[in-house]
């Protein structure tokens, strides 16, 4: 008897364990809502049994901010009903919002859901619309160039705009961006406002940047730029309407982008001499007139004799030494290994490197041979000093 009683309840035990552990076949879901002049079809799922189903719909009066009394349906009264849900006694050309609502118990799975959506119904036979309370019009599109004013070909930007003047306070678009890559997705999450005409958004990701030299001598350089590993910018949207406490929503199709590449040119600094005057290292570049350049110029010194010494750095922004000469204060009576590297920032990332050596002759004791140097030779007037 006792041997009876442990099988049944490890049997009891194993019926529960499997009802745990079944995964939910699903819910009641909207598929789509029909619309006519004075009423709406709901158009649901059947999903799982009936017998501990519950469906709740709530329509709101978008405009108006009115409720109309729920239909709560549950058992058996959805035997015939379920899956097509009436909503009379609308008015025409007229925006409501639907709340969805289902729940059901599924072998021993509580399930709920719930979901809602914006729906106009239709004007009356033979009549036009003329009703655009809710027309949430905008457009996005992905772009190279930054639309502030900058450069960047080597960023990737997605822009999102409204297209109307007019939009409801508190209304929003709900947008979940995801790039395509190779062997991962990243997915971004943003939101546009009605109080906002736009937004802006730098996607990052690794290029190749195949690079090449233009004329001779012409400090020009053409950059053909494309996506390494990315291909494709897809996106998602809604229409977010708060009413009642409520956030109604309209859905839009998803799009897709490929990612294209992009081919510039650009201007790029070089090294043209340098000249060493008392303990101080001069470093003369050029780049062509009337050229923006956006970037950085470093100029490191290591001490030969003394190897194990930090070397000594200085760091220029190209953009505020017009003049294009670079300095650098070194000690006296020592031997230097200089690098120079120049980083070009826009329209693309590129860099540049020199190095040579110097060495910068002890001070006599007597006599200001380091300013007649610097007074005597026409590095005054090149250098601008």
């Amino acid at each position: 008897m006792l041997g009876w009683l442990l099988f049944a309840e490890i049997m009891n035990f194993c019926t529960f364990l499997n009802a745990q552990m079944i995964k939910p076949s699903g819910i009641d879901r909207i598929i789509g809502i029909e619309t006519a002049p004075t009423q709406m079809v709901i158009t649901t799922t059947k999903e799982g049994p009936t017998e501990q189903l519950s469906v709740k719909i709530e329509v709101t009066d978008l405009q108006d901010h009115r409720i109309f009394t729920p239909i709560s349906l549950s058992g058996l009264f959805l035997l015939i009903s379920r899956g097509r849900y009436t909503v009379p006694f609308l008015r025409p050309d007229h925006f409501y919002g639907v709340y969805f609502q289902s729940e059901n118990t599924v072998n021993g799975v509580r399930m709920f859901h719930n979901e809602t959506r914006i729906v106009k119904t239709m004007p009356r036979h033979g009549e036009n619309t003329t009703n655009n309370f809710v027309d949430p019009r905008f457009e996005i599109y992905v772009h190279r160039n930054d639309e502030n004013g900058g450069s960047n070909t080597e960023g990737v930007f997605v822009t999102i705009k409204w297209l109307t003047e007019r939009r409801i306070p508190g209304s929003f678009l709900s947008i979940k961006i995801r790039v395509l890559c190779e062997h991962t997705n990243a997915t971004e999450n943003v939101h546009l406002r009605d109080t906002e005409a736009g937004i802006t958004l730098e996607i990052a990701m690794d290029h190749k940047m195949d690079v090449e030299d233009m004329e001779e001598n012409s400090h020009q350089i053409k950059a053909n730029i494309s996506p390494l590993k990315c291909r494709e910018i897809c996106w998602d949207v809604d229409y977010v309407l708060p009413v009642l406490s409520r956030n109604f929503t309209r859905e839009f199709n998803r799009t897709c982008e490929k990612i294209e590449g992009t081919t510039t040119t650009t201007f790029v600094r070089e090294l043209k001499s340098y000249k060493v005057i008392g303990n101080t290292l001069y470093v003369l570049t050029e780049i062509p007139e009337n050229q923006a350049d956006h970037g950085v110029v470093t100029l490191s010194a290591q001490n030969l004799a003394e190897s194990m010494e930090e070397p000594i750095f200085k760091e220029y922004q190209v953009a505020t030494t017009p003049n294009g000469t670079f300095m650098l204060q070194l000690e006296e009576g020592n031997a230097y290994a200089i690098t120079y590297k120049y980083i070009k920032a826009l329209p693309f990332k590129y860099s540049t490197k020199d190095h040579f050596m110097i060495e910068i002759p002890a001070s006599k004791k007597s006599g200001n041979s380091s300013r007649e140097e610097l007074d005597s030779g026409s590095l005054v007037d090149l250098y601008g000093l």
